[in-house]
């Protein structure tokens, strides 16, 4: 499943006793629709995210951030000290993209990437194009 949302807070690593350490964190995914009456809505569905490849990408997972996450889905269900039962939708991720961290550390961006100039434009051929 793939899911877009939006983090509610910083990612946080956690390392559990013995096992390896994975980054947790919350995302809101909006649903816009019209009601009955024709007025906007926005509810939001929260889901709890695992991600276990690379403890370090939570430094780059930063609150109100945008991501676009891949991975399984499953549902816990329980009843809390109250007897009121509730829910959670977990996600366990096995791939997540990035989406506006650049504003934060803009010089990061820049060292990762090649300039344009670098490339010199007779080395470029354009006989093998198909069009």
């Amino acid at each position: 499943m793939t899911i877009t949302g939006t983090l509610v807070a910083d990612a946080k690593v956690i390392t559990p006793s013995g096992k390896k350490p994975f980054v947790a964190f919350r995302i809101a995914v909006n649903n816009a629709f019209k009601n009955e009456e024709g007025v906007a809505t926005q509810p939001a569905t929260f889901l709890s995210c695992r991600y276990y490849k690379d403890a370090k990408v939570a430094s780059y997972m930063k609150k109100a951030d945008n991501v676009e996450i891949h991975g399984d889905i499953t549902f816990k269900v329980w009843v809390d000290a109250q007897g009121t039962p509730r829910g959670e939708i977990d996600i366990f991720v096995k791939d997540c993209k990035f989406f506006g961290t650049a504003r934060r550390n803009p010089g990061t961006m820049a060292q990762e990437s090649v300039p344009a100039e670098s490339v010199p434009a007779e080395t470029l051929e354009t006989e093998d194009l198909p069009f």
